[in-house]
């Protein structure tokens, strides 16, 4: 793993930079600190649940706040209300509010904050919907505006065009660079696309856009720059904001007012932003803050009101689902404690009597991370986000083993489970029943309550995310527009096996070995228990596993949501691809939606020919698995197939991609298949003269074995010395060789020992329907073993027929070809070196080149290792 973070070490850097030369543009001793972008309880926007405030905080108490951390200037920003400056304080502040204006011509809304307004005026600008009307009626009556976090909330879209952005620095005069609730690169972004706004370029656009730039702004030539908490909570109020530059300060506050002193220097742009812009910490922090606060206030009786609220239907239900949960943690005594008193604890206002209280034994690690994080809000030392993020981990895996045990406590509590008689509840007593009824009601309310709780924590931090980075694409383009802050270009591969013996892990240790020999920008993710990280591999341990009684050769490990978020943002990756579609192939959605990154698949398994073959589904139940597939690979930008018969498929009427959207690609022989010389008597105790034919892989029904014996037999028929080996092994194992006595097998063979095998042999037998690509045929052409096989998917690109192998529709006519192959020895020197002619056009450095290219990402020259 190299958690280097060089982008995000450039990034910090290049805002440091930015922020020490903004804080040496004043004097200090003739500047005014305020906090532009500042929201407190009596703002109008929704919270986590509709209807709910967004901020718990008090007008007086955000103030005081604001003083504590160095304002001596101030204004509260609620949207479209100036009531907390006007009514509220009474006293010297700046009357401010953040507006919502449209932008008619491009379709969408934009954040103007706007300050020093009379009430008569705050009427009118109410009333003024359309930004252009907005800018000219805040320039006719000298009101100071500011374009609040230009890169984010826009309310209609999140792609606007180019032009867009051209058009509002055109008519813009100031400028939210450092908005506090905003990525750090998002806020860098703003001044460097201002950058390119110059006098010639702005002459050029005024002229494209055909307006007069001077109706908006008092100076059409000049980019401010000004900062702004955009707190909600308070918790981070003041620590960002814009120092206001005033000659002669001292002087001029025995005259003016600071509200007045501060506007003028709003008006006339000496402003220099201070502080810093969010982590994904602090965003988490915020939005448990909120999340809690509502859990403190919501009630049973607040569900029948969201439910008759003019919402959307799936907005609605959400919010009285998110309710109902939140009703549910506080029902459980020390959860809904903990929960109810999170605001008070980020705070660092927590009793520290807490500490000692006696609490039961399940629940002191949450009292334990309870505890830390007050302290660590208390003393609030530099960097103790990240400290918190730890104890809000902890505090995360603690509910989950609560909601486990409590899982087991109902498991033994309930009838045909635990002390019970399964089969017919006999020998139970009345009491007993009783007894277990209550135990599991009291097991239902700890498990709903732990776990809802547990989804509380997992549902910020996916709010947090999905907050930070939902821009990342837009300002990906604006990048490639400007050359500035482009990200380096690292892409995460996502699987749910890699130790397992089957063929998804074999290629992908393949894929690690040729990434590491190149040192490619790309890390595999698995999830396990036994793996060890490596170089371009990581590995997250699972916190539950559990296998289908219909797959029960392929384990399905649940990874540590918090992990894989902490691993991604550490690794600094802006693309995603997946090779399974189980859990690790939700979070490769997750991560694609929350990050705001395209998403690619690699299509391993054909589950149609799988569920058709191996469940026996109707064709009823296939095609709405093929509808249900087809729905889970539109949520990715990019699939990779391995055969022209599944790039048919998707590209097909029935599925309908594009074939923009569709790569086929391949696989390659390790350098370890190559010919060596034939050992018949060491690998198989026989004759060298004696034929033999080889099966190799898993023994299992799917990958045709069962056909072997019918094969095998028929072959003897014209070739009775004729030998058959098995490598491998696989449920179906039993049942071969009470058909198969005769047969050798040779069970797990070590992937180094396979050449000689495959040297070894005269014919490779591949009696599978369902392989997508087929490496054991790649392995065996390598080392000149050609391969019968049936004429479908992978083996059907891989094999020329008649040339480097068979392709047969029956198993009889597999027998067939190989029983002629074996009779014929100028035939077997022919597709010996045909076979390993074709294996090279199979080279690991022209598919991965390709699937670089691909995906748009470098492809790096080799190294030498």
């Amino acid at each position: 793993m190299r958690f280097k973070q060089p982008f995000h070490k450039q990034l910090v850097k290049e805002f440091d930079l930015y922020i020490a030369k903004q804080n040496g543009l004043f004097p200090k001793n003739e500047t005014l600190t305020i906090d532009l972008h500042v929201h407190d309880s009596a703002g109008s926007g929704d919270g986590i649940i509709s209807g709910f405030p967004g901020s718990f905080i008090g007008t007086g108490e955000l103030i005081g706040i604001l003083k504590k951390r160095g304002c001596d200037t101030f204004t509260v920003t609620n949207r479209n209300s100036a009531e907390s400056c006007r009514k509220t304080l009474r006293g010297d502040v700046i009357t401010g509010a953040e507006f919502i204006c449209a932008v008619p011509d491009y379709g969408l809304d934009v954040h103007v904050l706007a300050y020093g307004f009379t009430e008569p005026q705050e009427r009118e600008l109410a009333g003024l919907g359309i930004l252009y009307d907005f800018l000219k009626y805040t320039r006719k009556n000298g009101i100071p505006v500011i374009w609040a976090h230009p890169f984010d909330g826009w309310e209609k879209t999140n792609t606007p065009a180019p032009a867009f952005f051209e058009k509002m620095f055109l008519i813009f005069e100031n400028f939210e660079a450092v908005n506090g609730s905003r990525s750090i690169r998002q806020n860098l972004m703003v001044k460097e696309f201002a950058a390119g706004i110059t006098k010639k370029t702005t002459d050029i656009l005024a002229k494209k856009f055909k307006i007069h730039p001077e109706e908006y702004t008092r100076d059409p030539y000049k980019k401010n720059f000004a900062g702004g908490s955009d707190s909600g909570t308070g918790l981070f109020a003041g620590e960002t904001g814009t120092r206001l530059y005033v000659p002669n300060l001292s002087e001029r506050l025995k005259s003016h007012s600071r509200s007045e002193l501060a506007l003028e220097a709003l008006l006339n742009g000496n402003m220099a932003p201070f502080g810093h812009s969010a982590g994904y910490e602090r965003k988490l922090i915020d939005l448990l803050y909120t999340a809690c606060g509502t859990a403190a206030n919501v009630k049973e009786s607040n569900l029948l009101e969201i439910l008759l609220r003019d919402l959307p239907l799936p907005r609605k239900l959400f919010a009285a689902a998110a309710a109902k949960a939140l009703v549910t943690v506080k029902k459980k005594a020390v959860i809904g404690f903990a929960v109810k008193t999170l605001p008070k604890v980020f705070t660092g206002q927590l009793p520290r009597v807490i500490k000692y209280l006696p609490v039961p034994k399940k629940y002191r690690d949450i009292r334990r991370e309870i505890v830390k994080i007050s302290d660590k809000s208390r003393k609030r030392k530099k960097n103790f986000e990240s400290d918190i993020d730890d104890s809000l981990r902890a505090l995360y895996s603690a509910l989950m083993r609560i909601s486990a045990g409590g899982i087991l406590e109902l498991t033994n509590s309930l009838p045909g489970i635990g002390d019970w008689n399964i089969k017919g509840f006999g020998g139970q007593s009345p009491s007993k029943s009783a007894k277990a009824t209550v135990e599991s009601g009291k097991a239902v309310q700890l498990v709903s309550a732990s776990l809802a709780a547990a989804l509380l924590l997992a549902a910020a931090g996916v709010k947090a995310s999905a907050a930070l980075c939902k821009s990342e694409k837009l300002l990906d383009e604006l990048a490639a527009k400007t050359g500035k802050l482009k990200r380096p270009g690292r892409m995460l591969w996502l699987t749910d096996t890699f130790e397992d013996n089957n063929g998804i892990a074999m290629v992908l240790n393949s894929m690690l070995s040729e990434i590491r020999r190149r040192d490619l920008p790309i890390d595999i993710m698995a999830c396990s228990s036994k793996l060890k990280p490596g170089d371009h591999l990581i590995i997250t341990p699972p916190v539950a596993g559990f296998t289908l009684p219909f797959y029960q050769q392929q384990p399905f490990r649940i990874p540590d949501f918090f992990a894989v978020q902490r691993i991604f943002l550490e690794g600094e990756y802006d693309r995603i691809i997946c090779s399974t579609e189980g859990p690790m192939g939700i979070t490769a959605l997750y991560l694609k939606h929350a990050y705001q990154i395209p998403a690619h698949f690699y299509m391993h398994t054909d589950w149609v020919t799988f569920g058709r073959d191996m469940l026996r589904l109707s064709n009823g139940v296939l095609a709405r698995a093929e509808k249900l597939l087809s729905g889970v690979y539109n949520t990715f930008d990019l699939l990779f197939v391995l055969n022209s018969e599944q790039l048919g498929w998707l590209t097909g009427e029935r599925m309908g991609f594009t074939k923009s959207r569709v790569f086929q690609t391949a696989h390659w022989a390790d350098d370890v298949f190559k010919p060596v010389k034939p050992d018949k008597e060491k690998i198989f105790g026989i004759n060298e003269d004696v034929p033999l034919i080889l099966f190799a892989g898993r023994i299992s029904e799917e990958k045709g074995v069962l056909e072997l014996s019918d094969i095998y037999h028929e072959i003897k028929k014209s070739v009775p010395n004729v030998k058959l080996a098995i490598a491998g092994m696989g449920p179906a194992e039993k049942i071969l060789k009470e058909r198969l006595p005769e047969a050798i097998f040779m069970g797990w063979v070590e992937h180094n020992a396979l050449p000689q095998v495959y040297s070894s042999s005269d014919m490779l037998i591949l009696p599978s329907k369902f392989d997508t690509f087929g490496c054991v045929v790649l392995e065996a052409l390598s080392c000149g073993c050609p391969v019968t096989a049936y004429d479908t998917k992978g083996p059907r690109d891989i094999i020329e027929h008649g040339e480097s192998g068979y392709l047969a529709s029956t198993k009889e006519q597999i027998a067939a070809e190989i029983k002629k192959y074996l009779l014929s020895p100028k035939l077997q020197t022919k597709l010996r070196k045909a076979a390993m002619k074709r294996a090279k056009k199979y080279n690991a450095e022209t598919i991965v080149d390709n699937l670089m290219r691909d995906v748009g990402l470098p492809a790096q020259k080799t190294r030498s290792l």
